[in-house]
């Protein structure tokens, strides 16, 4: 956990010039899903503390690509009970 505080401004910095220079930003393997995604009925995004967060992102993310637009895909982003027990 510590790698990942440490790497947070770098990983920002990188955004933010990406998007200054208007390059595409896509995630890690959605391309090779992708007509998955737009036959799929649910999506469950199952994560707990940092990384559920990283889930509700995710969630925003997928509701304004334009795969999700239009459709009636079900997106949940639950929090895993096991991480309190």
């Amino acid at each position: 956990m510590l790698k990942e505080i440490f790497e947070q401004p770098h990983t920002i910095f990188d955004c933010h010039v990406l998007i200054r220079l208007q390059v595409p930003i896509t995630m890690a393997g959605v391309q090779n899903h992708i007509e998955q995604l737009k036959h799929a009925q649910r999506i469950i995004i199952i994560a707990c503390g940092t990384s559920w967060h990283a889930g509700l992102v995710l969630n925003m993310l997928l509701k304004n690509c334009a795969v999700y637009r239009g459709s009636r895909i079900c997106i949940g982003v639950p929090l895993s009970q096991s991480c309190y027990q």
